[in-house]
């Protein structure tokens, strides 16, 4: 694999249970970069950075090319795009709960466990799902994960592994 596709964080990688496969449901691989700018792949017309893995994948996929959110930081952006609704509705405004606020970081992780998330959703269909990289809310259940990296810490902890050290657990789970 290339260099420069190991330095993608790879955030969320869903799949079919591979004990019980249905040739009914699609897998469902959910790549989010970070630190990274939408053009910043081959397949996204960049000059220079070559990713042919990911430009395969990509070739062969639906890719959301367009993509909003309401705040520009790193925890409530990722609360959005796994939830669904703005940040004042899962209650994830900063990275952390604001200083001085009456809402600490226990209530914050019970809004966010209240919330419906895609890999919630995900499971209830029959899917496992795999989270690594960053992950604010401490451990990957709280976002509704099957397995996970990352299980304690306000940033990611073991999660920030892949890419940087090993891309083993993402192979292992795929």
């Amino acid at each position: 694999m290339e260099k420069t596709v190991l330095n993608i964080i790879i955030f969320l990688a869903f799949g079919l249970n591979s004990l019980a496969v249905q040739q009914d449901k699609p897998n469902v691989v959910f790549i989010l970069s970070d630190d990274q700018a939408y053009n910043d792949y081959g397949f996204m017309g960049h000059e220079h950075i070559k990713t042919p893995a990911i430009d395969k994948l990509a070739s062969e996929s639906l890719t959301y090319t367009r993509g909003y959110v309401s705040t520009s930081v790193c925890s409530p952006s990722l609360a959005t795009m796994l939830t669904g609704l703005y940040p004042h509705e899962h209650k994830t405004t900063g990275n952390d709960p604001a200083p001085n606020s009456l809402q600490k970081r226990d209530a914050w992780f019970e809004a966010i466990e209240a919330c419906p998330s895609l890999p919630r959703l995900l499971g209830e269909a029959g899917y496992r799902s795999h989270q690594s990289g960053k992950l604010w809310q401490g451990h990957y259940e709280r976002m509704g994960f099957t397995e996970g990296m990352t299980t304690s810490g306000r940033h990611g902890g073991e999660g920030l592994k892949i890419g940087r050290e090993t891309m083993e657990p993402i192979y292992d789970f795929v």
